[in-house]
């Protein structure tokens, strides 16, 4: 036991490394997306790090500020969205070799 009464996971010692290179791994992963319009994009890191949007001239010359708004917020969303989805596959690599019980249902609902 660990001294609090607690079994140790199985593997646990193993898993630091395996957590920072998913780490490093996904500070080094972009993900892009584009408007419907494709007229803005927007890329993040695999952490969710917004590092750059690029938005077509044509936007700013139109100057329909709630348009560009909107577009801006709807593209950034589905990056992280994307992000989000990159970064908990790379996490249920490192926790399915441990065999938890519920890991799988509790990953299922963070994806939600």
């Amino acid at each position: 036991t660990d001294g609090l009464g607690q079994q140790p996971v199985r593997g646990a010692g193993q898993m630091m490394p395996r957590i920072q290179a998913m780490k490093d791994k996904m500070s080094e992963t972009e993900v892009k997306s584009e408007s419907s319009s494709g007229r803005i994009s927007v890329i993040l890191s695999g952490t969710g790090t917004l590092k750059r949007i690029d938005i077509d001239q044509t936007m700013v010359d139109e100057k329909d500020k709630a348009t560009l708004e909107l577009e801006i917020s709807e593209t950034i969303n589905q990056a992280i969205q994307q992000a989000k989805q990159i970064h908990l596959q790379a996490v249920q690599e490192i926790v399915g070799d441990l065999g938890i019980p519920g890991v799988d249902r509790m990953l299922a609902q963070l994806a939600e």
